[in-house]
């Protein structure tokens, strides 16, 4: 970055650039649609894992474009990257990556898991006490992940709520 050759991803036009994000083993790299930038990403992650003696799986990796980056150069790219890559939206973290216009579609995965979940328990013969240990702990806990990296929109949470009391 410091010799221009990365770009990284800038907030504002004044802003700082961010050049990746970390997570626990998996991360995420910014930076400009170009066969160069492209190549010194290659250059960068081979000296990671000549440095870590750790292999990076190409078939877990997804290629984001922008929607002004051409096919040509899409095509170009990825072949840099290696062409186990692929170009799509995914899941992240059990997440959908793309948002589009609508967060509520997205997090009704998180409330029909939580659904899905409680009507195998309903077809238990469990006790009270237990079906109430199974909500505090469990359908309680599934949309936490979720709650903590996103607001979630209130009808989420009230149909959550709703399953709940039903069950």
């Amino acid at each position: 970055m410091q010799q221009g050759a990365l770009h990284g991803f800038r907030e504002t036009p004044n802003g700082v650039p961010i050049m990746h994000l970390s997570f626990t083993d998996d991360s995420e790299l910014f930076g400009n649609a170009t066969v160069d930038e492209a190549q010194r990403v290659v250059d960068v992650l081979k000296v990671y894992v000549w440095g870590s003696s750790q292999e990076i799986d190409m078939s877990k990796s997804l290629i984001f474009f922008c929607s002004k980056t051409t096919k040509l150069s899409k095509k170009e790219i990825e072949k840099t990257l290696g062409n186990q890559c692929k170009e799509g939206f995914g899941k992240y973290l059990r997440l959908e990556e793309d948002f589009g216009h609508s967060k509520k579609v997205v997090f009704e995965e998180v409330r029909d898991k939580i659904k899905t979940r409680m009507a195998g328990w309903a077809e238990q013969f469990l006790s009270q006490a237990w079906k109430e240990v199974l909500v505090k702990v469990m359908a309680m806990a599934m949309p936490n992940y979720a709650m903590s990296c996103f607001k979630l929109p209130i009808g989420v949470y009230s149909d959550i709520e709703k399953a709940i009391r039903n069950y």
